[in-house]
């Protein structure tokens, strides 16, 4: 080497010619990650479209807003055939969960129940408690 230089050492690489060579360094590395990244995205694009296995095609599953318009669609069609009954009691838990935090407890009667979600003396809940008295009890 020293016959080839004619002695002398190898020149330093300026700093701008540095500084250079590690940003396209940066952009090469950048490229093959984003490359890589590219290649996962495409595979996973690749698997939900194709079948699996077993020859199945694979779709994907219905969206949030569509499962719960039907779910509405079916309340609504189970409210319109119950009975008289049963529209009695759901607006007796509604209007106890309206005004009452906790769950009552299973062996709470409904008058403590009342008493406890501070319903006692509201003449629309007496009305709804005769009702559900003799809807529950037969009374």
């Amino acid at each position: 080497m020293e016959l080839l230089d004619d002695g002398e050492p190898a020149p330093e690489p300026s700093v701008v010619a540095s500084a250079v060579l590690w940003a396209i360094g940066a952009v090469c590395v950048a490229a093959f990650l984003y490359g890589i990244f590219q290649m996962i995205r495409q595979i996973l694009r690749d698997f939900r479209n194709s079948r699996d296995e077993n020859g199945d095609l694979i779709e994907e599953l219905e969206d949030d807003q569509n499962l719960k318009q039907r779910e509405e669609v079916f309340h609504r069609k189970r409210r319109g055939a119950e009975s008289e009954a049963e529209r009695i009691r759901r607006r007796y838990r509604r209007m106890i969960r309206k005004h009452r935090k906790e769950r009552p407890a299973p062996y709470e009667s409904p008058l403590e129940i009342e008493e406890y979600a501070g319903l006692k003396n509201d003449e629309e809940m007496q009305l709804l408690h005769m009702q559900y008295e003799e809807v529950r009890y037969g009374k």
